[in-house]
């Protein structure tokens, strides 16, 4: 079944002050069932002790970080389906002048940017004439087509055969696993029942009950952007309690060094 993926031409990015803070009131208010669900008090007592105190404030701005890093990730990395890129340049190509709101999907601005050349020069020498605002007034509507159709072209070939990997989520498992690790002897699921009484198994367990707590802010934020993002959650604890299971952490160092599709020269 082919996906269908609506254009980014009026992306907003992730604010690290407005979005962060909203996802850090959803974090605080379900502070005390996450420290339970941890089993933080094993290690620094309930919280109305100094010590126990003040590193929640720790671990609470550190699970933040964590949910706002995936966020972003979502909203703004370069981890789009091939599909979501080429749904914008062919929008922007229709309407070339979508390119000068300054909301063109930074992914997607970034291919074109190195698929454009002034005449006849090596593709991408002159890429700043497309992200910078003062050059782009100048683009003429040939340069933007020719500059969508070859980044088009140069995506359908490179585009990877298979299910897309989930950079954001991949990220998320193994922070969110090491978190659990320091206050549990390790990383286990369990089959369940689900509350509801249907047949199907769901998955179950204190990991993924401190997931499915922490995951909750996330979601909600995630719900709130609108659809031309793609896929929006929800994020299900039991989804991430397997990536983190399999999770191999000597190789996280290397997790986001892969080759990228475009390189600009400079």
């Amino acid at each position: 079944m082919r996906v269908h993926y609506e254009p980014q031409v009026n992306h907003i990015g992730f604010d690290w002050q407005r979005d962060a803070h909203k996802i850090e009131q959803g974090v605080l208010e379900r502070e005390v069932a996450i420290l339970s669900k941890l089993k933080f008090h094993r290690e620094f007592g309930e919280l109305d002790d100094a010590a126990g105190h003040l590193a929640s404030i720790e671990l609470m701005d550190e699970l933040t970080g964590i949910l706002a890093k995936t966020a972003a990730i979502t909203m703004d990395a370069g981890f789009k389906p091939t599909g979501s890129l080429v749904a914008t340049i062919e929008a922007v190509r229709a309407n070339p002048s979508a390119i000068q709101n300054c909301a063109v999907e930074p992914e997607a601005l970034g291919v074109m940017a190195a698929s454009y050349r002034r005449n006849k020069e090596p593709l991408g020498q002159h890429w700043y004439d497309v992200t910078d605002s003062p050059a782009r007034r100048k683009l003429s509507r040939k340069q933007i087509e020719d500059a969508a159709d070859c980044g088009i072209a140069i995506l359908k070939t490179v585009a990877a055969k298979g299910r897309r990997r989930k950079v954001a989520l991949d990220y998320l498992a193994v922070e969110l696993g090491e978190i659990y690790l320091r206050f549990n002897d390790g990383l286990v699921r369990h089959s369940v029942l689900p509350p509801s009484g249907d047949v199907c198994q769901a998955d179950g367990g204190p990991f993924v009950e401190f997931l499915n707590e922490i995951l909750a802010p996330l979601n909600l934020f995630l719900a709130d952007l609108p659809k031309e993002y793609g896929e929006r959650g929800p994020v299900s604890g039991g989804s991430i309690s397997r990536r983190a299971i399999k999770a191999d952490r000597s190789d996280r160092a290397r997790r986001f060094n892969q080759r990228f599709r475009f390189e600009l020269p400079f």
